[in-house]
């Protein structure tokens, strides 16, 4: 009994000498020769070959003279237990998470260090990436990540998008804060974008912030640019009041979610009023009196560009359309500049908005309009022994003045009847 105990603890030495020769004295005990990182696979071995590093280590050399082992750099691992020259490397784009210290030297290690023997706590998927059929990537433009995963983690495989109307300046973001480019045509401040910028954390991490579980279909519904405003898109700027700016002149619109500054046109029956700055979007006139002592009202129809010199004067008479001499107008025509669905707001958008009164009548003079190209128009009251329309007439046709029946007269000009032209007198 005493010569096979002896056999076996000259044996042991034997092994652990073979293992450490040339790191450890043969004397060191056990727990002294794991320390650098180097076993056997069994008890009793006899070779030096069957030294093998321990998890997370590696055979830096190996001779019979010499068995010393290293712990595994970053972003590597070793599973130990056979006689490996060098650690695994981890797969392209993972990291090592910063929350977990491993051992980057054999001090450490024997310091009680983690070293890196398991490719799941080591390669993680990092913030700002994603893991799809074993690649990872990064997360495209309009999503983000913001926590380490190990590859088997099923948070390893998501993205978080961000609200709707809003998405990243890059891709690979790593939290919701990157959440801050608004699309072209969104109102948003900056208050506004922190809460929407809160609903993607919540359906990131599938808890509100009351601790109550969140939704994750959850969608934040930002309003569009109104009428009168444009967006391009950007960075929401800190303490910013509205994304949207003004039109120029008071310009407007055609619809909600204007993108650009070439949206802003002047709507039908309007111009752009030069006379003072800034200027000003402004009616086309009803009544101005012309230079030849008649009166005249205006219309203008269709959209145009606010930059353009046909739409901008200093009266209205050059960028709006004149009725006729003698033809006043009254706005008849749906207000189109905050999307035209209020009867109740009306314009001189047409020649239907242009009238004469009763008794009167209108005329081609045969003369084109040098500012439209129209043929102008002119009304008159009608003369003596004549009659006009009975009531006020909108339109722009030619209903000229008509003469009463042979031998009839009227009292006086501005008939507007066939029975006010009587008999004379005898």
């Amino acid at each position: 009994m005493t010569a096979d105990n002896d056999h076996s603890a000259a044996a042991d030495v034997g092994i652990r000498q073979s293992c450490v020769k040339g790191v450890v004295n043969s004397t060191d005990d056990p727990a002294s020769v794991a320390k650098q990182g180097l076993t056997t696979k069994t008890e009793l071995a006899t070779r030096y070959t069957d030294c093998v590093p321990m998890p997370g280590w590696y055979l830096s050399a190996t001779t019979e003279v010499l068995q010393q082992a290293d712990v595994c750099p970053p972003l590597s691992y070793s599973p130990g237990n056979n006689r490996i020259r060098g650690c695994f490397k981890c797969q392209s784009g993972t990291a090592e998470n910063p929350g977990m210290v491993f051992a980057n030297t054999a001090l450490q290690a024997q310091n009680g260090n983690k070293t890196r023997s398991n490719r799941v706590e080591v390669c993680q998927v990092p913030p700002g990436r994603y893991l799809v059929q074993n690649v990872v990537r990064v997360c495209p433009m309009g999503t983000f990540r913001t926590s380490f995963s190990q590859t088997n983690e099923e948070s390893a495989k998501i993205c978080f998008a961000c609200p709707p109307g809003i998405t990243t300046n890059t891709t690979a973001a790593t939290n919701q804060s990157a959440c801050n480019v608004v699309g072209p045509g969104v109102s948003i401040n900056s208050t506004q974008l922190a809460a929407a910028q809160d609903l993607a954390a919540q359906a990131a991490t599938g808890v509100s912030l009351n601790g109550s579980s969140a939704d994750l279909t959850v969608a934040f519904n930002p309003n569009l640019c109104d009428y009168g405003t444009y967006f391009g898109g950007g960075v929401v700027a800190a303490g910013s009041s509205d994304t949207c700016q003004k039109c120029p002149d008071g310009s407007t619109t055609q619809q909600r979610g204007s993108t650009s500054i070439n949206d802003c046109m002047v709507p039908p029956g309007y111009y752009i009023n030069t006379s003072n700055q800034p200027a000003t979007l402004r009616p086309c006139p009803n009544t101005i009196t012309l230079s030849n002592g008649l009166q005249a009202g205006f219309y203008r129809s269709g959209w145009v560009t606010y930059q353009s010199p046909a739409v901008r004067d200093s009266d209205g008479q050059k960028a709006c359309t004149k009725c006729g001499d003698n033809i006043l107008s009254n706005p008849r025509d749906i207000d189109e500049s905050n999307g035209g669905n209020s009867s109740a707001a009306l314009v001189a958008a047409s020649a239907y908005s242009c009238y004469i009164e009763p008794g009167m009548g209108i005329t081609v003079t045969g003369q084109v309009d040098n500012t439209t190209s129209l043929m102008a128009f002119r009304a008159e009251v009608c003369a003596n022994n004549s009659y006009g329309v009975e009531n006020r007439t909108y339109g722009l046709i030619s209903a000229p003045c008509k003469p009463c029946q042979r031998n009839l007269i009227t009292l006086g000009p501005g008939a507007s009847n066939m029975s006010q032209c009587v008999n004379p007198d005898g």
